[in-house]
Parts: C-alpha cells; structure tokens; sequence
C-alpha cells in the first residue's frame, strides 16, 4: 500500500512526512463542530452537577475557521 502525504520535507538526512486528512464538506464540519461542543457542554454540566466551580467563557469559533 502506498503512504500518501500532504507534504514532504528535506533537512540533511532528515526526511519529515506530513500526514494530513482528506478534505471535509462544510456539511461534515459544521457536523464535527456540533459534537465537539456538546461534548463540552456536557462535561460542564457534569462538572457543575459534581459542585465544581466553572467559569465559562463562550466565543464565535466560526470566527477563525474559514469553510
């Protein structure tokens, strides 16, 4: 099987392989995004049901990804 890469690098005798994954649809990220918030969320629910002290500081990711 042949290894496929985002890019190759050369430095003496060195050889750096970059591993990158297939592009996403929008649709697929947006998707990603949902899930990886829930999954915050619930962790501070979980913490604040336990009595921990949560300080929550919320902004726009959508900000900083281009789609």
């Amino acid at each position: 099987m042949e290894e496929k890469y985002a890019k190759t690098y050369k430095f003496g005798n060195t050889t750096v392989k970059i591993v990158a994954p297939p592009p996403k649809k929008k649709e697929e990220i947006e998707k990603i995004l949902v899930e990886y918030h829930q999954a915050g969320w619930d962790i501070i629910e979980e913490l604040l049901v336990n009595g921990e002290n949560v300080d929550i500081v919320t902004s726009s990711i959508e900000e900083s990804i281009e789609f």
